[in-house]
């Protein structure tokens, strides 16, 4: 599991087990399959004075960086040997599960939110079982405000958008228990 911007180090260990050494100049490098882009820049490739042959192996240590999301967001990134655009060997994946960067609110708290084109996302902890209200209070006629309301396994419980309740603010009540 990521947060949204956080750094991890990927180790990722290939080995040569055919009649071809593996070089640069023959094309050989370690290709990002799937969502890996998403993390990843590119293509690992070997060093120019690098080359590898049957029975050796090259560990391939790079970063990956996990990427902006909005809701809590499952990847699977994969990595393969190719030479030049065709792939072979194994294929390596790995499930990274991503996680928005929230603000985290006391029940009750206000929040001012300046600026158009603004998408903010903000936690909050309910202890009791009740009905709660969260509301935008920006009366405009140029400014549409939306509201989602969603649960700590983010499902969607209610969504609000102000342009259909013609109120130019949005607001969502919603029975909610602790959890």
């Amino acid at each position: 599991e990521m947060n949204v911007n956080e750094v991890k180090a990927v180790t990722v260990l290939a080995t040569n087990e055919g009649a071809n050494t593996w070089t640069s100049a023959g094309g050989y490098k370690l290709a990002a399959l799937n969502q890996s882009g998403n993390f990843v820049s590119g293509d690992r490739t070997l060093s120019s004075s690098e080359s590898i042959g049957y029975e050796q192996s090259k560990s391939f240590i790079f970063n990956i960086t996990a990427p902006t999301v909005d809701t809590v967001t499952t990847y699977t990134m994969g990595w393969q040997m190719k030479q030049n655009s065709v792939a072979f060997g194994n294929k390596i994946t790995k499930t990274v599960t991503v996680k928005p960067n929230y603000e985290e609110l006391t029940l009750g708290s206000f929040k001012n939110v300046s600026g158009k084109a603004t998408s903010q996302m903000y936690m909050f902890t309910v202890d009791n079982s009740g009905y709660y209200a969260i509301r935008t209070f920006y009366y405009s006629k140029d400014t549409d405000t939306i509201l989602t309301l969603y649960n700590s396994s983010m499902t969607e419980l209610a969504y609000n958008d102000d342009i259909y309740s013609g109120n130019r603010y949005s607001r969502i009540e919603a029975y909610l228990t602790p959890g």
